[in-house]
């Protein structure tokens, strides 16, 4: 009965030590980078604890019933004299266990994710992992073979144990947080004379009219400011989608939602449609591309023709049993704040690139998501306190827009009432997230003009969508075509512009990024204007002033049984949704979309709908091949009848 005691004992005491191990290596990747995720030490002395609570009674359920089998057979079905005789299998289904957890995650960290359900890694995997822990096994069994005191066997086990861990901890401290994919395509030709580089940077959820480029009365974007001085600011600027997923692919493809087909989860950019960075990396273009949102990561597809595709965020986005108690340790209304993005580790990200492995004799294309401003907003004390509303105090706001959030969860894009105090204490804290990241953004500036390379660079800022602050009873986004969400800011700097500082009025779309850079870069050729439903924005236009669509479009739900599109012709706009009679407002006079004239304007309103028909028609056939193969049969047959996908 003692050695049995003893021998659960010690089975009991390898799982808590996996657990143990487990809980102290996830805190401490918070800890090394409080400053990246989270606001205070106590918060990160508070998220190691609660990693400790979680993943030692976890380790001790699955681990125990694995080390009383093991007793179990190594004995024979009878108890064992000594413990000591099972300690190295113990180390050495200690270590196969954290070699296969650790090469899964490197697996995730360092290749794209549709590697992940490939069998023949999964084998590789288990194999290395077999072979860390049979290489363990023989490190302590042959010396304490002859051994009766299962102390020192301990101690040993222990030694083996730590080593192990340091040795293949090393690599994953570095990357810890940064899921990347590498391309494997060999780099393209030397250049007799370099093209000009090329920065896209992505804006996530951010309005036009909540810049202080655009006149907002708070000084939200001093930097997009004087960025916009030297480059033009065009003040009608469409997004395609109110939402990040679609609105990349349109960047990244020159196409609207109708063509690409990028709606909701699992979908991808067909293969049949050429990415931009995938022209570039072909004309020989080094390619960079950090995200800070998943809905603008590589599943997508964008991550095609990128030398290296950074994603980042926290440990916690993809931990989802200690996310769960986080979120109830936050609700209760403790001061915690994670984040699953960061401008700053973004911005040092690219300082590191182009220190170790910039190349200067060719050119790049750096693509950056920025993603501060999206919700929850929780900005720094600094950035909160210079706009909340007088009488409210910092602490208030916080707590505010942390429960707002949280209470609702996937609620809040939908309506949910608030109350006009609430409102606006949102609206600061999300004015002092774009004032934090305007800031970031000044610094990524600083930096590349400090090396010497603003001079010979397209640099375009644009907004994937905007945010919804209680207009037409709407909160967030992902929810409607207002223009709360589909206007966006657009900047372009690039040399050799002759009249710096212009705002033009033209009414654009997010779609004609891709066209306009390709034509500075004289990459455009017959293929990909057809595939394009951009136009280029610098071409010659009336007045020199450069073209203008003869009407904008923005789609969301296209693969739902109630698609809805809006259509804009000049001052006015047309919302249709399947089963509906529409929404038609004059922009001009009624810029908050609050009286519906469907019934007052019918001629107008049916004009728009003949013409959002028509460009349906012509213009929105879904690119379908084997990227969609993961829709089911039922959502295809739907899609089919309702003219998204063409087979044939």
């Amino acid at each position: 009965m003692k050695s049995w005691m003893k021998h659960i004992g010690l089975a009991l005491a390898v799982a808590g030590g996996c657990g143990l191990i487990f809980g102290l290596r996830e805190g401490s990747l918070i800890f090394i980078n409080q400053e990246i995720y989270v606001s205070s030490a106590r918060d990160c002395l508070t998220f190691i604890g609660l990693c400790l609570a979680v993943y030692v009674p976890l380790a001790i359920v699955l681990y125990l019933p694995i080390g009383i089998a093991t007793g179990l057979l190594r004995g024979r079905f009878k108890p064992l004299s000594n413990p000591a005789e099972t300690i190295p299998i113990y180390v050495a289904l200690f270590c196969a266990m954290i070699g296969f957890l650790l090469l899964g995650w490197m697996k995730m960290e360092w290749v794209s994710p549709e590697t992940l359900s490939n069998p023949a890694a999964l084998v590789v995997d288990t194999l290395l992992s077999a072979a860390v822990g049979f290489m363990s096994w023989i490190a302590i069994r042959y010396p304490l073979k002859a051994r009766r005191d299962w102390r020192p066997a301990a101690r040993r086990s222990l030694g083996v144990m730590v080593a192990f861990l340091v040795l293949i901890s090393i690599p994953l401290l570095e990357l810890q947080s940064l899921k990347i994919s590498r391309s494997s395509r060999p780099v393209g030709h030397r250049f007799s004379e370099k093209p000009l580089d090329v920065i896209w940077i992505s804006l996530c959820t951010v309005r036009a009219d909540h810049l202080s480029a655009y006149g907002y009365h708070r000084e939200t974007t001093p930097i997009l400011s004087r960025l916009a001085a030297e480059g033009i600011l065009f003040e009608n600027a469409v997004s395609p989608s109110c939402w990040t997923r679609p609105s990349h692919a349109s960047l990244f493809t020159g196409t609207f939602l109708s063509r690409h087909g990028v709606d909701h989860e699992g979908l991808r950019i067909p293969k049949t449609i050429q990415t931009f960075t995938e022209v570039l990396r072909d004309a020989g273009y080094q390619t960079i591309g950090i995200s800070n949102n998943y809905n603008a990561g590589a599943h997508l597809g964008i991550d095609r023709g990128f030398d290296l595709f950074v994603e980042v965020w926290g440990p916690l986005h993809r931990k989802l049993l200690v996310s769960y108690w986080w979120n109830i340790i936050r609700e209760k209304g403790w001061e915690i704040r994670v984040n699953m993005c960061s401008a700053r580790e973004t911005n040092q990200i690219v300082r590191t690139w182009f220190d170790r492995h910039f190349d200067p004799a060719r050119p790049f294309f750096l693509f950056i998501n920025y993603a501060e401003a999206h919700d929850p907003y929780l900005p720094s004390d600094d950035d909160a306190e210079r706009f909340i509303p007088a009488g409210v105090e910092l602490d208030e706001a916080k707590a505010f827009c942390r429960a707002a959030f949280i209470r609702h969860g996937k609620e809040v894009h939908s309506s949910v009432p608030l109350t006009p105090k609430g409102l606006a204490i949102m609206e600061a804290m999300y004015d002092a997230e774009l004032r934090y990241q305007d800031k970031l953004l000044g610094d990524l500036l600083s930096d590349l003009e400090g090396r010497g390379l603003l001079d010979r660079t397209i640099i375009i800022i644009v907004g994937d969508h905007g945010e919804h602050f209680g207009e037409n009873g709407l909160i967030g986004h992902e929810n409607s075509l207002y223009e709360p969400l589909i206007r966006v800011p657009l900047v372009i700097r690039y040399p050799g512009l002759e009249k710096s500082g212009e705002r033009r009025k033209q009414l654009v779309q997010t779609t004609d990024i891709m066209p306009t850079t390709l034509a500075l870069l004289g990459l455009m050729d017959p293929e990909l204007t057809g595939q394009m439903q951009g136009i280029d924005l610098l071409a010659a236009g009336m007045n020199g002033s450069g073209p203008s669509h003869p009407m904008a479009i923005s789609e969301f739900d296209i693969s739902t049984e109630h698609p809805m599109r809006m259509i804009r012709k000049g001052h006015w706009k047309l919302i249709t949704t399947a089963g509906e009679s529409g929404e038609l407002f004059d922009i001009a006079r009624d810029p908050g979309e609050l009286e519906n004239m469907i019934n007052r304007e019918t001629f107008r309103a049916d004009s728009l709908k003949g013409a959002l028909r028509e460009w349906t028609r012509s213009s929105a056939t879904l690119v379908y091949d084997q990227e969609k193969a993961n829709l089911d049969p039922d959502a295809l047959r739907m899609l089919k009848s309702l003219g998204y996908i063409n087979t044939e």
